[in-house]
């Protein structure tokens, strides 16, 4: 497993996957305290609730992680010609490297 983290591409699915499913918990439970559109007062009211609140969970949050990996991906260059071109370089003129 190790391994497999060291490759950047994957490394950067998982980085932005997780940090997009956790957008989308912040997301519904925001939603459900402020009482969004009436959400809280539905599933509070409904017989299975918390069956409710996992998959309205489960679908945002795989939304979010879905978005922000592909948005992620939108965003690699294309080149390292493209990192020269956007002024991707540092002070000796070489272009950066992703932390990644």
């Amino acid at each position: 497993m190790r391994e497999l983290y060291r490759k950047p591409l994957i490394r950067l699915f998982i980085v932005n996957g997780a940090f997009g499913a956790l957008l989308g918990v912040m997301f519904v439970a925001l939603a459900y305290a402020f009482d969004l559109r009436g959400l809280g007062t539905l599933v509070a009211n409904s017989d299975v609730a918390v069956l409710a609140l996992v998959i309205l969970t489960f679908s945002v949050s795989a939304t979010f992680a879905g978005a922000a990996i592909g948005t992620a991906v939108m965003l690699l260059p294309e080149r390292e010609e493209d990192d020269k071109a956007y002024g991707g370089v540092d002070a000796d003129g070489n272009p950066r490297r992703p932390r990644w």
